[in-house]
């Protein structure tokens, strides 16, 4: 009952403003190791809205780098990265983009499903303000995807079901369909300015049935992009 009454006064705390205090206040006074870090996890996570929120990005990077695990941190980018840009310069935009990007961790692949999407949200940021980069972001993850897919047809119906018929099922909710769709998504956000680039990057996909996918999306941006002018 004492640590849940020291929640309380810590969320008034967070809520008037002062995250600094609530945190202190959780870290000295909340005995139980699991509710203490749950609720400095919940307290992190209303800064960084808060402070999103208030366009303080800098700030908010900086308290997403406060979370205990990759997980979170790569959960917590892909729900933020998009707010970066607008009452911004491009070199601050850049930077702020870059950092979310070493956030996600060193290698040019994900190391988990969090880390892919939080790489597939940068990348799409970067295409705003740096087409090229976000070419570099995203084109490891097309040679991920395909030893991820080819993974699957050995996994495919214990846990989950992958394919049907040989057939990369997209419409399941399975993880290498979640994937797949992002990718596609991704692909076709690419095909402006750079149609060429985004065709080649589809072209790498080994999946058919996500290449033709990835191959329509990028069509319908071109021409809605054409249509545009």
């Amino acid at each position: 009952m004492r640590d849940q009454l020291y929640q309380q006064v810590a969320g008034r705390v967070s809520a008037a403003g002062d995250f600094a205090g609530a945190r202190q206040i959780l870290t000295d006074h909340v005995s139980n190791p699991f509710q203490r870090q749950q609720a400095l996890t919940n307290l992190e996570q209303q800064a960084i809205y808060s402070a999103v929120a208030k366009g303080k990005i800098e700030e908010a990077l900086r308290s997403v780098s406060n979370l205990r695990t990759s997980k979170e941190r790569a959960v917590m980018l892909s729900q933020i990265v998009n707010q970066i840009g607008p009452g911004q310069k491009r070199a601050t935009s850049l930077s702020f983009l870059e950092l979310a990007r070493s956030m996600v961790g060193a290698s040019a692949q994900a190391e988990d499903q969090e880390q892919m999407n939080a790489l597939f949200e940068i990348g799409r940021a970067f295409s705003r303000y740096d087409p090229g980069r976000r070419f570099e972001v995203v084109e490891p993850l097309i040679d991920q995807f395909n030893e991820m897919s080819a993974a699957a047809v050995i996994l495919n119906g214990f846990g989950q079901q992958y394919y049907q018929d040989g057939e990369l099922i997209m419409q399941n909710g399975n993880n290498m369909a979640n994937v797949a769709n992002q990718l596609i998504l991704t692909l076709g956000t690419f095909a402006v300015p750079n149609f060429d680039r985004a065709k080649a990057g589809a072209d790498r996909v080994q999946r058919q049935e996500v290449r033709i996918g990835a191959y329509l999306a990028i069509a319908q941006h071109a021409i809605s992009q054409e249509g545009a002018k």
